[in-house]
């Protein structure tokens, strides 16, 4: 019967240490609920400003090439018409010289 006693003591005190501990558990996960809700709040605004930074980016990437085009395309018209003024000239001179030979 002592054993019982002792035994049934010990799941008492072992019953109120949990439900004291309890409490504490419940603030606990409560608390560390709120931590995590607040976490998966801020990934998720950086997520959104890392999707906004990328997609800036890309338009940036996008916008470079369109640039990259344009200046290429100017600077083959550019080397066509100074391909085509030396061709004249040129023929100027050439022409010059041929009329001055006769």
């Amino acid at each position: 019967m002592h054993v019982f006693v002792d035994r049934l003591a010990m799941i008492g005190m072992v019953a109120g240490t949990l439900a004291l501990g309890g409490c504490a558990t419940v603030d606990s996960v409560k608390h560390a609920q709120s931590t995590a809700d607040a976490a998966v709040s801020q990934a998720e605004a950086a997520a959104a400003a890392a999707q906004r930074a990328q997609t800036a980016a890309d338009q940036a990437e996008t916008d470079a090439r369109t640039v990259d085009a344009k200046v290429g395309h100017f600077i083959d018209e550019e080397r066509a018409e100074n391909a085509a003024e030396h061709a004249r000239h040129h023929h100027h001179a050439r022409h010059r010289l041929h009329k001055t030979a006769h």
